[in-house]
């Protein structure tokens, strides 16, 4: 599990690095962007309504060690989520 989490989070970090320094100018507008669709989604909840996100159905599986990898992985990413949505 560990490994996984490791491996997401150096891959993202090589990933992300590169390109936040190419577009961090236009950062600013981004976040405005993101806040703006966050005021709809508040707005929509508050007026009662629901967004709904098709997902697929997941099934439990043997508790191997890729299967152990995949949850190291998939941890990692709900955290990244986790951090994002309370805006870093």
């Amino acid at each position: 599990m560990t490994a996984g989490f490791v491996t997401f989070f150096g891959l993202f970090g090589l990933l992300v690095t590169p390109i936040a320094t190419t577009l961090k100018r236009y950062l600013p507008f981004v976040t405005v962007v993101i806040g703006l669709g966050r005021v709809v989604a508040g707005v929509l909840f508050v007026a009662g309504k629901s967004i709904y996100l098709r997902l697929p159905q997941l099934r439990s599986a043997p508790k191997s060690p890729w299967s152990m990898y995949g949850y190291g992985i998939a941890f990692a990413i709900a955290s990244l989520v986790a951090i994002a949505g309370r805006g870093g």
